[in-house]
């Protein structure tokens, strides 16, 4: 609800009878204003927006990187611990040990990498891979 009075602004009797009249409403006195004074602003936290914003879009790309650099990580291990029951286990490795390792690696990593890994390794196929290239797409594979 709006209402508007008529006083003298100069007349500072005028103007204090109308400011207890309506200090004492249920309102309160935060709700009396006059027309001399101005609204007050809020605080420009753009720059302080802008920085929390940037703060935390570091943050989320150093949680990125730290993560995509322990994947690598693991994927070295793995590939290494691979390599290395290559060559202790020697050209042992049968074309059903590689289509299993593929298949596995498939259900990981999806249908295209198992394909790129043979690829890699000059093959289109498995039945098509050399045989002194098994252990080393058992390693790819992980």
């Amino acid at each position: 609800m709006k209402i508007t009075i008529e006083f003298d602004s100069n007349n500072k009797d005028e103007m204090d009878t109308v400011l207890a009249a309506l200090s004492a409403s249920p309102v309160g006195k935060d709700a009396v204003t006059t027309e001399d004074k101005a609204p007050a602003e809020e605080p420009d936290t753009s720059e302080a927006d802008a920085a929390e914003a940037k703060k935390k879009a570091d943050a989320a790309a150093k949680r990125k990187a730290a993560a995509a650099k322990k994947k690598k990580e693991e994927e070295e291990a793995a590939a290494a611990a691979a390599a290395a029951e290559a060559e202790e286990k020697g050209s042992e490795f049968s074309r059903d040990d590689v289509r299993a390792k593929l298949k596995e690696h498939a259900a990981l990593e999806g249908k295209d990498a198992a394909i790129q890994i043979l690829k890699d390794h000059d093959a289109a196929s498995i039945t098509e891979l050399a045989e002194d290239k098994f252990a080393d797409v058992i390693a790819a594979c992980g």
